[in-house]
């Protein structure tokens, strides 16, 4: 029939024909049941479910502690290398741990430590060498009074020659034995509170004096910081004296206060000179570090007073800044205010 010759199934009781092809029927299985679960052919969801939340609750009561572990030890090394490296060699990390995070914080506070025996060996040497050089400069200086009451006309220019040297290297030698007394000694610190506007005033007339300089008050009144007298009145004194040096053709100083909030109160120094160049900024703080183009006598100084300015500024609590103010180089300086009650 047809469907024979179409290939299609074949009638019951007749065989195909020659060359026929047969396809046979599709087997389909269909099952029914009122419920996903609870039957014998498909597993109880509620089951799994319950599986899969115990399963997240046991890590979060286990993992997540472990993590928030492991992330508070690794932030409080790297806040104690941070403090390491801006020259606190006084910080240590905890030593509770007793694995490899654990052993990398013992190697930091030994490492911390040697630093900071390098560092106080390196500042005791410098105040031992500028303390021994006080002597004999006295004597040359002395020396040099007596020459110079019985020197000729002819040979007074070349007195005068020695006495600027003489007096350069005694210069020098008071620096360093400043920085190194800031150094070795903040534990010396006496903080009192001090007002700073009369502060800030008696500071300016006593560094800047006659000279052409415009020093503005206009914000620290009623301000008061929390800082030893005469290390803060040395550090905006070097301040001070490097604005007069470096400020150029413009006579203007800016010298002010500000509340910075948080129980903070910034000091800023401001002159309007060239600036810095950028490359150098990171450097001005390092003992004896000058830029290139202040290396003479009358422009680069020693290279302490920044250093200087930091030491002092760090042994009264307080922490020190700087920028290109564009003009003009500016520095702050950020203490505590006092706190009452």
């Amino acid at each position: 029939g047809p469907a024979a010759r179409q290939g299609g199934t074949r009638r019951p009781g007749r065989p195909p024909p020659p060359g026929a092809r047969l396809t046979p029927p599709p087997d389909i299985l269909m099952v029914f049941s009122k419920r996903l679960g609870g039957n014998d052919l498909f597993p109880d969801p509620r089951s799994l479910i319950a599986a899969s939340i115990a399963i997240v609750w046991l890590c979060a009561l286990f993992w997540i502690p472990f993590v928030r572990g492991l992330t508070h030890s690794l932030a409080k090394i790297r806040d104690a290398t941070h403090h390491v490296a801006a020259g606190k060699f006084d910080t240590l990390v905890s030593e509770s741990r007793s694995d490899e995070i654990g052993q990398l914080g013992q190697s930091i506070n030994q490492m911390s430590q040697r630093l900071k025996g390098f560092v106080d060996g390196q500042q005791r040497f410098l105040g031992d060498i500028a303390h021994e050089l006080c002597s004999p400069i006295a004597r040359m200086q002395m020396a040099l009074g007596v020459l110079e009451q019985r020197a000729t006309d002819e040979q007074r220019p070349r007195v005068d020659d020695v006495r600027d040297e003489l007096q350069h290297m005694a210069d020098m030698v008071n620096e360093l034995l400043s920085f190194s007394k800031a150094s070795l000694s903040p534990e010396s610190a006496e903080p009192v509170i001090i007002v700073l506007a009369p502060f800030l005033r008696e500071i300016a007339e006593r560094e800047i004096g006659t000279r052409e300089a415009e020093i503005g008050l206009e914000h620290s009144d009623g301000l008061a910081v929390v800082s030893d007298r005469q290390l803060l009145a040395r550090a905006i004194g070097n301040l001070l004296r490097n604005a007069v040096r470096y400020a150029g053709d413009s006579p203007a100083i800016s010298l002010d206060a500000c509340d910075a909030g948080d129980g903070k109160i910034d000091i800023i120094v401001r002159d309007f000179g060239p600036g810095v160049s950028e490359e150098d900024l990171p450097y001005l703080l390092d003992p004896f570090y000058r830029p290139d183009k202040a290396r003479t006598r009358e422009r680069g100084g020693t290279g302490l007073g920044l250093a200087i300015v930091k030491t002092c500024v760090e042994a009264c609590g307080g922490s020190v800044s700087y920028r290109n103010a564009d003009p003009g180089f500016e520095v702050t300086l950020t203490l505590d205010a006092p706190r009452f009650g």
